[in-house]
């Protein structure tokens, strides 16, 4: 039996087709469906176009469809590339996953010293306001620094902002 023959009847038994593997007079396969529809298939495949030809009257004889597999070209990118857009996917989603919280945490501790900073401004000058003023911008830093690390942005602390006039 052809190779491509051989492989039309396997596709063929995937949506109720059956074949006994007899040739009939003509040179023929005969496959038999449940339903006892009967289709003759070439012992020999005809042209490029034979086999998408008899599997579309399967088809459409069975009312059933065979599993079709995808050629988009980003199937063939991946191959040619190694980039799959997926998995790139799912990477992104267990990145999200890991540092959401931190730079979350990150924005809520620059906005939260930000507002005790302009709070100290109006606040007379001591060593304990100087410290905290001190520790604070440190935060401040700290802060900016690794949501530049995750790429976030913000509005970058300017110490000029910190004058009294």
């Amino acid at each position: 039996m052809h190779k491509q023959v051989r492989e039309l009847i396997e596709k063929a038994a995937l949506i109720g087709w059956t074949c006994d593997g007899k040739q009939d007079g003509a040179g023929h396969f005969v496959l038999a469906h449940e339903s006892g529809t009967t289709f003759p298939v070439p012992a020999t495949p005809s042209d490029w176009r034979g086999e998408k030809n008899a599997i579309a009257n399967l088809e459409r004889l069975s009312g059933r469809k065979l599993p079709r597999v995808s050629h988009r070209k980003s199937h063939k990118a991946v191959e040619r590339t190694g980039f799959d857009p997926s998995r790139a996917r799912r990477e992104t989603e267990s990145w999200h996953d890991q540092h959401d919280g931190q730079i979350e945490k990150a924005h809520q501790v620059l906005d939260a010293a930000r507002v005790r900073l302009s709070a100290l401004k109006a606040e007379p000058c001591r060593n304990t306001i100087q410290n905290e003023g001190a520790s604070l911008i440190r935060q401040i830093v700290r802060a900016e620094q690794i949501l530049a690390d995750f790429n976030q942005p913000f509005i970058p602390f300017d110490p000029t902002e910190m004058e009294t006039p």
